[in-house]
């Protein structure tokens, strides 16, 4: 865990070459394992991009029933992302990634890493807000198997800069 926020830390200074576009979205949406029940998860998410040249995006989201039930999961997500222009004030922004999947129940903590592919679409509803939708595919690898994936959609405000 500590070598995921010193990642993030390092991939999220700020840089010169970062120093673009950015959003920050508070983000609410279901995740499912596919054929399985969904399950509602809030979050937030950050991107640094400008357009049509690489970014980053860092998301993370925790899911409330879990923690109603004293287990602490939550799902950080570091990826690449681009942030193609679609018309106006709005933006389409594929990315690929790392994901984790960790929780917390009792003082033990666990964690399995993995991998995310996305896209969201970003629209400006004034020079400061947005609105975000996102849909992402995460999967996790554990013990030399990879799971069969979760499925993620989430929606969001977003503070643009």
């Amino acid at each position: 865990m500590k070598a995921l926020i010193a990642v993030a830390a390092f991939v999220l200074a700020p840089w010169p070459s970062l120093s673009g576009q950015s959003a920050v979205a508070l983000e609410a949406g279901v995740i499912t394992a596919f054929q399985e029940s969904a399950t509602f998860q809030i979050g937030g998410r950050v991107t640094i991009a400008q357009p049509r040249s690489p970014g980053v995006d860092f998301a993370i989201a925790t899911f409330p029933e879990a923690v109603a039930q004293g287990l602490f999961l939550f799902t950080p997500d570091l990826s690449v992302t681009v942030a193609l222009p679609i018309g106006g004030k709005s933006w389409v922004l594929p990315r690929i990634g790392f994901s984790v999947l960790a929780g917390v129940f009792d003082g033990d903590a666990e964690a399995i890493a993995g991998f995310n592919v996305g896209i969201g679409v970003l629209g400006a509803t004034s020079e400061r807000m947005g609105v975000r939708m996102d849909l992402t595919h995460r999967r996790y690898v554990s013990n030399g198997q990879t799971s069969g994936g979760l499925l993620v959609v989430t929606v969001g405000i977003a503070w643009l800069r």
